[in-house]
C-alpha cells in the first residue's frame, strides 16, 4: 500500500462522523457513571426489577440495609429474597411496609415505594424500581407511643392507690351492663361498699395506715369476685362492684362472703379487724344507672344506722343473715367430694353455673368449710381442644352442678 493509501485511510479513520461518535460514546459512559455515582450516592436503599422479579439495580444503600452485595442478588428472585407472598408491586401496589430479616438474621421494618419504569406510559412496564427506606427507629417509636397511650387511658380507669376501676370506668362499664340487662332480661345487682371506721384509723395510727386498710380491703373484695364482676373504687372509703347475671339472693351470698373474708384480713400494724357496710340494690328494667345507685345508697345508710358491718338489700331495707343466702352444707360438702376425687384422679370437671357450663381442670381447694373455692384451669375453643385460658376461681355457693368429665 502506498503512503497515499496510508494517509487516506488515517483520515477517514479521524473523519469528524467518527469523532463525534466517539465524543457520544464518550459522554454515555460519563452518565453512566454519574447515574451509578447519583444511584449509589443515596442513603435509602434502591432496588431496580425486571419484570420478572429478578434485581437488576441493588445500591450501596442496599446493601447496607440488609447486608448482600449486589453482585450476591443480582438476577435473584426479589420475592425468594423478602419472602413476600406474591409480586404485590407488579399489581398496581405502590406502597409496603413491614418486618424483614438482615443478612445477620436481626429484624428490621422497612417501607418500599414502588414505581413502573415507563419509557412510554401508553406501553406496560418492563421494569420497576422501589426505593427502600429503614423505619425501625419510626417503628419503635410508634410502638412505644401506642403502648405509653393505652397505659394512659389505663390510668386514666384506675384508682392508683388499689388498681381497681375508678368512677369513670363504673360508670362506662354500669351503662353496658344496664342496656345488656334490659336486652336479654338478665339480673343485674350492685353492692355499694363502705370501709368502716376509715377516718379514726387514719386519726389514730395515720394515712399511711388507713391506705394499706384500703388496699388490703380492695383486695380481699376483688378475691371473691368473678372475672365478669368489676370493683370500682368511688373514693375515700366508698367501693362499688357491679355484678351482671345476679340476683338478689345471690348477691347476699356475696356480700356474706365478703364479710366473712374481711374478718380473717389483717393489716400490718393495725390492731383492729377490718369490717364493711354494705348496701344491695338489683336492678328494675328500665331504671336509670343514677336510680340504681341511689338505691343501693340508700340500703347502704341504713346499714350504717343498723351499726355498720351489715349488708342491707334495699328490696327489704333489712341485714342479710346466713339462712337468706342459701347456705347449703351438704350441698357444698358433695361438691367438695367431687373435687377432692379429681383431683387425686387427676380427672376434668363439668361446672354448671347459673349462666353458663365449663369444662375445667382443677388445680386446688382454696378456703375452709364456710366458703371453699375451686381454683381451676378452664378449657379453651371446647371440651376437646386441651388449650387452657389460665387459673380460675369459682366459689362452690355458685356451683349448680359438678360432675366428671368425660
Amino acid at each position: 500500500m502506498t503512503d497515499s493509501g496510508v494517509g487516506a485511510q488515517e483520515q477517514r479513520h479521524f473523519s469528524p462522523g467518527r469523532r463525534a461518535e466517539d465524543k457520544l460514546l464518550a459522554e454515555h459512559a460519563n452518565q453512566g457513571r454519574l447515574f451509578r455515582a447519583l444511584v449509589n450516592s443515596a442513603c435509602d436503599g434502591i432496588v431496580g426489577l425486571n419484570l420478572d422479579g429478578s434485581v437488576l439495580v441493588w445500591n450501596h444503600g442496599a446493601e447496607k440495609l440488609f447486608g448482600y452485595s449486589e453482585s450476591e442478588v443480582a438476577g435473584t428472585d426479589i420475592a425468594k429474597l423478602f419472602n413476600f407472598e406474591h409480586d404485590w408491586w407488579s399489581h398496581g401496589v405502590r406502597h409496603w411496609e413491614g418486618s424483614q430479616l438482615h443478612r445477620d438474621g436481626h429484624t428490621l421494618e422497612v417501607a418500599i415505594e414502588s414505581s413502573p419504569v415507563l419509557d412510554d406510559p401508553l406501553q406496560k412496564p418492563e421494569h420497576f424500581v422501589w426505593i427502600v427506606r429503614d423505619i425501625t427507629a419510626r417503628a419503635r417509636w410508634a410502638y412505644q407511643l401506642q403502648m405509653r397511650q393505652a397505659e394512659l387511658q389505663e390510668e386514666a380507669r384506675t384508682d392508683p392507690l388499689t388498681g381497681a376501676a375508678n368512677r369513670r370506668r363504673m360508670e362506662e362499664v354500669l351503662q353496658v351492663e344496664l342496656s345488656r340487662a334490659q336486652r336479654h332480661s338478665t339480673s343485674l345487682s350492685l353492692l355499694l361498699i363502705d370501709l368502716d371506721h376509715l377516718k379514726a384509723i387514719n386519726d389514730q395510727h395515720s394515712h399511711v395506715i388507713g391506705d394499706a386498710a384500703i388496699k388490703v380491703f380492695a383486695d380481699v373484695i376483688q378475691k371473691q369476685l368473678r372475672i365478669c364482676d368489676l370493683l370500682a373504687r368511688l373514693g375515700g372509703d366508698e367501693f362499688v362492684v357491679l355484678m351482671p347475671d345476679t340476683d338478689s339472693m345471690e348477691a347476699g351470698a356475696c356480700a356474706l362472703r365478703l364479710q366473712s373474708a374481711l374478718d380473717k384480713a389483717t393489716v400490718p400494724n393495725l390492731p383492729s379487724k377490718l369490717t364493711a357496710s354494705l348496701g344491695i340494690a338489683v336492678y328494675r328494667n328500665g331504671e336509670s344507672a343514677d336510680t340504681l345507685l341511689r338505691r343501693a345508697d340508700q340500703a347502704l345508710y341504713r346499714a350504717k344506722q343498723n351499726g355498720r358491718n351489715c349488708a342491707v338489700h334495699w328490696e327489704d331495707m333489712k341485714p342479710i343473715v346466713a339462712d337468706t343466702a342459701r347456705d347449703d352444707l351438704p350441698r357444698r360438702a358433695l361438691l367438695r367430694q367431687i373435687i377432692e376425687d379429681a383431683l387425686r384422679e387427676g380427672r376434668q370437671l363439668r361446672l354448671n353455673c347459673r349462666n353458663y357450663s365449663r369444662v375445667v381442670v382443677p388445680h386446688a381447694l382454696e378456703g375452709g368449710d364456710d366458703d371453699p373455692i375451686l381454683v381451676a384451669w378452664q378449657l379453651n375453643g371446647g371440651c376437646e381442644s386441651g388449650i387452657t385460658t389460665g387459673l380460675k376461681r369459682f366459689h362452690l355457693s355458685e356451683i349448680q352442678g359438678l360432675s366428671p368429665y368425660p
